[in-house]
């Protein structure tokens, strides 16, 4: 779409987007939408999320970048996101992230979404150690086979390790 429709809605603070099939989205995309609360861009074909793809949406609470083609992402990607609270990042095609990738929301996000992808549990780890707040982990269907000390954060209220493949010893 056209980023320019968004200048119609200045007080649009929930966007669907979902299923659309959505491959590239513009750096500017949302730059009018400076109250979203909540975006979801699940089940489109995005593969890569520009550093000031949401540098507008300060107020953004939930993000979902579910069920995308996403196999790296830049924590610059979240910089200004400070109110973000839930982030969906599940069964896109990470394989690695980077330790610092949550760096920017690490203060106030509650929920982390991480399910489908093959994130080494090492890596996992590294992501989580700083955050503080963080009450919901999914990390269902990942191809975990342990899980380690020290990798869950304390404060976790809910955990989502469906199909796991851990052996006896």
């Amino acid at each position: 779409m056209d980023p320019e429709i968004y200048s119609l809605l200045p007080y649009l603070t929930h966007l669907d987007l979902g299923d659309n099939h959505i491959s590239t989205l513009n750096s500017k995309e949302f730059k009018y939408l400076t109250d979203l609360k909540a975006l979801n861009l699940d089940g489109n074909r995005v593969s890569s999320i520009s550093n000031s793809m949401f540098s507008q949406q300060t107020q953004l609470e939930t993000l979902n970048l579910a069920r995308n083609e996403l196999s790296m992402l830049s924590p610059l990607s979240f910089t200004n996101l400070k109110n973000l609270t839930e982030l969906d990042l599940s069964y896109n095609k990470l394989e690695h992230v980077d330790a610092t990738l949550l760096k920017p929301i690490e203060s106030n996000l509650k929920r982390l979404v991480l399910s489908g992808n093959h994130i080494p549990i090492g890596e996992i780890r590294d992501l989580l150690w700083r955050n503080k707040v963080l009450k919901v982990l999914e990390i269902a269907d990942c191809g975990l086979t342990e899980i380690t000390e020290f990798v869950l954060p304390e404060e976790l209220t809910a955990l989502v390790l469906a199909n796991l493949y851990f052996q006896k010893n």
